[in-house]
């Protein structure tokens, strides 16, 4: 092959419109299932608590955050409690939510 036919050669085919389009809703699709359900109203409160505490002391290391943690499981359970932690994670990031995690550890069935 000589540089003159490298050069102006056929050249690959470009992705067609609809191709692409259809790559572009096949990622957002996937990112729309990836997101955590919506927050029943009940637990709403609770996370906003969380937040609070997060951010007064800029972690979850504050003696009310297993408090509010006993609070969900006796109300809601551990799907509550997860419920919220998924809400955290989507909120404040997966390390604030790593955190809480960790600081529920031993409460209800919470295993960190």
């Amino acid at each position: 092959m000589g540089l003159f036919s490298w050069l102006f050669g056929p050249k690959e085919p470009k992705a067609e419109p609809v191709d692409e389009i259809r790559q572009m809703i096949m990622a957002a699709s996937r990112r729309a299932a990836a997101a955590p359900p919506a927050l029943p109203p009940e637990l709403k409160p609770y996370v906003t608590r969380l937040r609070a505490v997060f951010a007064r002391v800029g972690s979850f290391a504050a003696g009310e955050t297993p408090e509010i943690g006993r609070e969900i499981y006796a109300a809601h359970g551990h799907d509550g409690m997860v419920k919220v932690c998924d809400a955290i994670r989507a909120q404040l990031g997966g390390g604030p939510a790593r955190d809480l995690e960790y600081k529920w550890n031993g409460v209800g069935e919470w295993r960190g």
